[in-house]
């Protein structure tokens, strides 16, 4: 194995921790992206190609909603779509030149470990929400 190689497998070990675990801005950054990535890939959205080749990127960030494009890993780096992450809600749509948003399936343990990244919910927070919800 190659050091690059342990790099990346370290990375991806340690991704999507929670503010309370690191201290360093620049790695949460990497990790909140991990968890967001990771939103994306476990999500329903119509991929034309196999999910290891697909890549995200931040196109845009605020406190209520993370435009992302998605292009395939290769040479020529096409777009695949765009999607957009609304926190608050809790929700993924589909958002590749529709005049409406197509909402996506999301996997809740993603959304979780971004939140807890982000510092948005905590986990009990979460589970009081939930609660409520099936009153």
């Amino acid at each position: 194995m190659t050091f690059g190689g342990l790099l990346l497998t370290t990375y991806t070990i340690s991704g999507c921790n929670s503010k309370s675990e690191r201290n360093d801005s620049e790695l949460l950054s990497a990790d909140c992206q991990t968890c967001l990535n990771e939103i994306v890939i476990h999500s329903n959205f119509p991929f034309p190609v196999h999910k290891r080749k697909v890549k995200v990127r931040i196109d845009e960030e605020s406190s209520d909603f993370v435009k992302m494009k998605l292009y395939e890993d290769s040479d020529e780096n096409p777009t695949l779509g765009w999607v957009i992450y609304r926190p608050k809600e809790r929700k993924l749509a589909n958002v590749s030149g529709y005049l409406d948003s197509l909402p996506l399936a999301v996997d809740h343990h993603w959304l979780e470990k971004y939140e807890t990244c982000k510092g948005i919910k905590s986990k009990k927070q979460q589970k009081e929400q939930i609660a409520l919800n099936l009153d």
